[in-house]
């Protein structure tokens, strides 16, 4: 697999690319969302664009992945192995997405089980206690380490406290593409925990809007992030032409999720003709 450049690299920008880059800037446009595109072919590292991809946004769930990192960094140095049991607390149990919460204080569960949990269902619970586990300063320095500039951890999932302050968790698409491009490419830690992020991405329970705009049959890896006036989605789409597509939009979550599909459908087109 050839690696690709960051999406919104200064990598040399195929004249097919800057089409394409044409294209979702006028859907961005007509959408009248507040939205951020990052694209970037996994095969041909002249063929990526962005649409505003280097804002840095309200991530909602796409925060996890860079938890994600950082647990498969730490499982990896021997901190904290995948293996290592875990036991739910009663304070670690939170609403919102997930089984964990439902197991109830006293379930034990491996870190692997948790990583899959946090991804494959969005599980807030599993997510605090990978928090708390790491620590936050841990996932935030992940950030810096893996260059996502426009990605910190800045609170915990469902913290009705910080939420009220306006606190939010951020990312830009940008960051969201570079981490999927390391994770397809085995570069997320090494070949073994990228290949374990992928199988969990390929594993995804949550509908996105990108998966909408690809034929039935095509394989999305992907990550989804919701709130009331934000729908996110982060996917690898394993064509024969594979890439990477984020969409960040906010605006109405009906409406971010039919848009999503709409980029996806302008992507797909774009790989299988160029």
């Amino acid at each position: 697999m050839a690696d690709a450049p960051e999406a919104g690299s200064d990598a040399a920008q195929s004249p097919d690319a800057a089409r394409l880059q044409g294209e979702l800037e006028s859907a961005a446009l007509a959408s009248g969302l507040d939205v951020s595109i990052a694209y970037a072919s996994l095969v041909d590292p002249s063929d990526h664009c962005s649409v505003r991809g280097g804002e840095s946004r309200t991530a909602a769930s796409l925060i996890k992945l860079v938890v994600l990192a950082d647990v498969l960094d730490q499982a990896a140095a021997g901190a904290h192995p995948l293996s290592e049991p875990c036991v739910v607390q009663a304070g670690d149990i939170v609403g919102g997405s997930g089984v964990v919460q439902g197991m109830g204080a006293g379930a034990s569960l491996t870190i692997g089980e948790l990583a899959g949990h946090m991804i494959c269902q969005s599980d807030n619970t599993a997510a605090n206690i990978l928090i708390d586990l790491e620590g936050m300063d841990s996932v935030n320095a992940q950030a810096r380490k893996l260059r996502l500039d426009g990605t910190s951890l800045n609170r915990k999932m469902m913290d009705e406290e910080a939420i009220a302050a306006g606190v939010e968790n951020a990312m830009s698409a940008n960051d969201a593409a570079t981490l999927l491009q390391m994770i397809y490419n085995g570069r997320l830690v090494n070949e073994e925990m990228s290949a374990f992020a992928l199988d969990l991405l390929r594993q995804q329970q949550v509908p996105g809007g990108i998966e909408l705009g690809i034929p039935d049959g095509a394989t999305v890896a992907h990550k989804t992030g919701s709130l009331a006036n934000v729908e996110n989605d982060a996917a690898i789409v394993l064509a024969a032409k594979p890439y990477v597509l984020v969409v960040m939009a906010s605006g109405g979550s009906g409406e971010a999720k039919r848009f999503a599909a709409d980029v996806s459908e302008i992507a797909w087109a774009h790989a299988e003709g160029g």
